[in-house]
C-alpha cells in the first residue's frame, strides 16, 4: 500500500475498538479518508486503550533520517521513523499524566532548575525565565531554525556541532541565546 494509491492497510482490531466503545467502522473511515487522498503525509496510525491496540494501519511514502531521505519506505509496526515534532506531543500528553499524579514538578519550573550542573547559565534572568511550559509548547523563544539542515555545523543540534556529546546534548541546546521573550514565540520557527 503506498501514498501513491491513497491507501492504508486495514486494521485487524476493529472488534477490539468495538468492545472499547469505539465505532467498529474507525479503521474503514481511516482507510477510505486515505484513498480520498485526504491524509497525503500519514504513515502509520496505531491507537491502544488500556494496553490493547485497537486501531493498527499502516501505509508508506517519503521519509528521512536526520534531514537525510530515505526514499519511499513501506512502514509496519517493525520501521524506526523519524518523528520529530511528534515526539513533543507524546512528551506532553505524558508529562500532563505524570503531573495530575504528581509524578514531576509544575509547569512554571524554570527548565535549568533540573541541570543545577550549568549554574552559569542558571545566572542568567532571561534564561531562568524559561519553563517547562514553555519547553512543552514550543515557545522557549531560543535561536532555533528547524528549517536548517541536521549537516549545517551552525545547527546546535547537527552532528558535527562538537558539543553534541554526553550531557553536553542538553547543554547544547541550554545555551542558546534568546530571540524573544520566552512564551512569546515557537521554536524552530525562522524570522
Amino acid at each position: 500500500m503506498s501514498v501513491a494509491d491513497k491507501t492504508l492497510s486495514l486494521s485487524p482490531h476493529a472488534l477490539k475498538a468495538e468492545l472499547f466503545g469505539f465505532d467498529p467502522m474507525i479503521g474503514r473511515r481511516l482507510c477510505a479518508d486515505a484513498k480520498a487522498g485526504l491524509l497525503p503525509h500519514l504513515h502509520a496510525v496505531v491507537a491502544d486503550r488500556k494496553g490493547e491496540i485497537i486501531l493498527e494501519s499502516y501505509g508508506s511514502g517519503p521519509d528521512e533520517n536526520r534531514g537525510r531521505p530515505l526514499g519511499v519506505v513501506a512502514f509496519t509496526g517493525q520501521t524506526l521513523h523519524d518523528l520529530r515534532s511528534v515526539t513533543k506531543s507524546i512528551v506532553s500528553l505524558l508529562y500532563g499524566i505524570a503531573l495530575e499524579k504528581g509524578l514531576v514538578p509544575r509547569l512554571d519550573t524554570p527548565i535549568l532548575s533540573f541541570f543545577p550542573e550549568y549554574a552559569d547559565l542558571a545566572s542568567d534572568p532571561e534564561r531562568m525565565k524559561r519553563t517547562v511550559e514553555h519547553a512543552l509548547t514550543m515557545s522557549l523563544g531560543m535561536e532555533w531554525d528547524e528549517t536548517r539542515p541536521y549537516t549545517d555545523a551552525e545547527t546546535a543540534k547537527s552532528p558535527k556541532n562538537p558539543l553534541l556529546t554526553g550531557s553536553a546534548i542538553f547543554l547544547s541546546v541550554l545555551w542558546l541565546p534568546s530571540r524573544e521573550r520566552a512564551g512569546s514565540i515557537a521554536a524552530g520557527r525562522p524570522r
